[in-house]
C-alpha cells in the first residue's frame, strides 16, 4: 500500500514537471490599485519682456527718414512759391492783353504777392512748418475780379453841333460833358480814332467814342478794362450805322432811334464800388 502511494506520487510529480517543461508559466498580473487624477497642469509662467536695443545705425535709418520728408515738403513749398509767381506773371499778361483792368490788376498782383510773401517768411522762420500750406491754398480771386469789375452806370449820345443830347442815361451834366464832346469833335474824320478815357471827380470813369455826326460816353464804375472799352466804340459805330437816316435828318427825340448801347445796361448788373 505504501509503494501503491509512492508510485502514483511519482506519476503525479512526473505529470507536474512535464507540464512546467512544456508551459511555461505566466505571472499573475498584481491587483491595480484606485488610479487617482493628476493634478492640472499650471500655466506656464511667461517669459519677461526685454526691450530690444536698437541695432547700431538704425537712428541713422530713422533720420534719414526724416530728412527725406522735410525735403520732400520743402520741395512741395517751394512748388507753391513758383506756382503763384506764375500766376502773378499771367495776371500782367491778361492785363496787357485787355482782360483785366487796373484794380482788377492791382487787387490780384498784390494777392498773390502777398502769399508769396507770407510763405517764404513761415518757411523763413521754421523750415519744417506746414503751416504754409494753408497760405497757398487757392481761393479768393474770382471775389477781387468781381469786386473790382468795371460796370456800366450810365451813358449819353451827344450831336457835336451845340453839343444836342440825343440821350442822356445816368451821364454827366451836359456842361461837364461838353469839353469831352468838344475835344471828341476833333477826331469825327478819323474812323479808326482811340476812344479818350478820363475819370470824373466823383471816381468814375468815362469813356468817350468819337463818331462822324455823334460822340457817345460810357460812365464806368472802375476803369474799364480794355475789351469793354474796345465794346463801347463798336456799341457807337453800330449805332451811327443803325440811325443813319434819322441822324441825317437831323433827328434829336429818343424814340426816333434804336440804342445798342442799352445791352450794357441790362446784361450787366450794377456796381457802385
Amino acid at each position: 500500500m505504501p509503494e501503491h502511494r509512492s508510485l502514483l506520487r511519482r506519476l503525479l510529480d512526473e505529470a507536474n514537471a512535464r507540464q512546467q517543461t512544456a508551459t511555461p508559466s505566466r505571472p499573475v498580473p498584481p491587483v491595480a490599485s484606485p488610479i487617482r487624477p493628476e493634478p492640472p497642469a499650471s500655466a506656464p509662467i511667461p517669459a519677461p519682456i526685454i526691450p530690444t536695443i536698437p541695432a547700431p545705425g538704425s537712428y541713422k535709418v530713422i533720420a534719414s527718414m526724416q530728412t527725406i520728408t522735410t525735403t520732400e515738403d520743402r520741395l512741395q513749398a517751394e512748388m507753391a512759391l513758383l506756382d503763384l509767381r506764375e500766376k502773378t506773371g499771367q495776371t500782367a499778361t491778361d492785363f496787357a492783353s485787355g482782360s483785366l483792368n487796373r484794380a482788377q490788376f492791382l487787387s490780384l498782383y498784390a494777392h498773390y504777392h502777398e502769399k508769396i510773401d507770407i510763405i517764404e517768411r513761415l518757411l523763413a522762420r521754421n523750415p519744417d512748418t506746414q503751416a504754409w500750406q494753408s497760405v497757398a491754398r487757392p481761393g479768393g480771386t474770382r471775389i477781387l475780379r468781381e469786386r473790382y469789375e468795371a460796370h456800366v452806370v450810365g451813358y449819353g449820345i451827344y450831336r457835336y453841333e451845340g453839343v444836342a443830347v440825343i440821350i442822356e442815361k445816368g451821364i454827366t451834366t451836359k456842361n461837364e460833358a461838353a469839353p469831352l464832346i468838344s475835344a471828341l469833335a476833333a477826331f469825327r474824320e478819323q474812323p479808326e480814332a482811340r476812344p479818350m478815357i478820363r475819370q470824373l471827380a466823383d471816381k468814375t470813369w468815362v469813356v468817350g467814342v468819337p463818331g462822324k455826326q455823334t460822340a457817345s460816353l460810357f460812365v464806368y464804375t472802375f476803369e474799364p478794362a480794355a475789351f469793354q472799352i474796345k465794346t463801347a466804340r463798336d456799341l457807337h459805330l453800330n449805332f451811327e450805322r443803325a440811325n443813319r437816316h434819322a441822324l441825317d435828318r437831323g433827328a434829336v427825340q429818343p424814340d426816333q432811334f434804336v440804342f445798342p448801347h442799352r445791352a450794357l445796361l441790362e446784361t450787366r448788373p450794377i456796381n457802385r464800388g
